[in-house]
């Protein structure tokens, strides 16, 4: 069992505020953002009915597993609080902004409702993206998905709203106007689109210098592929830097590694 500790501190190491979030299983902070009126709003993962101290009544999800939203003032007040859950386990994933909204990605099971947007999934574990403007109002909610499990491992969404992601798909699926075979993939959804499967290769971490290059950053075992290009690991796993354009075309890649796994 964990809980979560959410707190303000000064810089001197004193405290102006702190909660602690607990539920009967495993709790795990996602993400903190500010808005331009000073309030937060703090995205979590709880497991069950979860309490907050010196707070509301105990926040009761819909299933097992469900994302927790805190929007707060800067003294510490909760103004709301809300869960992102369905009848089966649901994790938030990734929180990121862009121009003031905020870009959430997770997996659900079952029906999930975010807003005016009921999302269903297909197997057990769909992958869904929604965004929130000011007051946390969800809105531009969807999802999808294969037979079985889906995860994302990496999100970011670029200046012109459009969302780039990576994950992995346990069967095939449709996403973006193509088909995904069994494996792992990374894709850019919005005005400008692409969606690239990367066999056996695990998109960690993405970095976007706006206008300009996408950087990934994967894990790998053994050997890997992508448009053309081949990579051999040096040992158990190594590391790759990959350096895309705004439109998917892989332009440079660099490779880290020794003669155990490297991750």
């Amino acid at each position: 069992k964990t809980n979560i500790l959410l707190a303000k501190t000064q810089p001197e190491g004193g405290i102006d505020w702190a909660y602690r979030i607990s539920s009967k299983g495993e709790d795990t902070p996602v993400g903190l953002h500010q808005f331009p009126d000073n309030t937060l709003l703090f995205a979590a993962n709880v497991e069950g009915k979860a309490s907050i101290t010196d707070s509301h009544e105990p926040i009761s999800g819909k299933g097992g597993k469900d994302g927790l939203l805190l929007l707060l003032t800067p003294e510490g007040r909760i103004l709301s609080q809300n869960t992102i859950g369905s009848t089966g386990d649901d994790t938030l994933t990734h929180l990121t902004t862009s121009k003031g909204k905020i870009q959430l990605a997770g997996t659900f099971s079952g029906n999930l409702n975010l807003g005016k947007q009921p999302l269903r999934s297909k197997g057990f574990q769909d992958i869904f993206i929604a965004e929130i403007g000011n007051q946390g109002i969800l809105q531009n909610a969807f999802s999808f998905g294969s037979e079985l499990n889906d995860h994302t491992s990496a999100f970011s969404v670029l200046d012109n709203g459009s969302r780039i992601m990576a994950g992995s798909n346990s069967r095939p699926t449709q996403f973006n106007g193509n088909r995904l075979r069994l494996g792992s993939f990374l894709a850019m959804v919005g005005s400008t689109s692409f969606t690239l499967e990367t066999p056996n290769l695990q998109v960690v971490d993405l970095t976007i210098i706006p206008g300009s290059r996408i950087f990934a950053l994967a894990n790998f075992q053994n050997q890997a592929s992508l448009l053309e290009q081949t990579w051999e690991s040096k040992g158990k796993g190594d590391i790759l830097l990959l350096e895309f354009s705004m439109n998917g075309k892989l332009l440079d890649s660099h490779q880290y590694g020794g003669p155990q796994e490297d991750v």
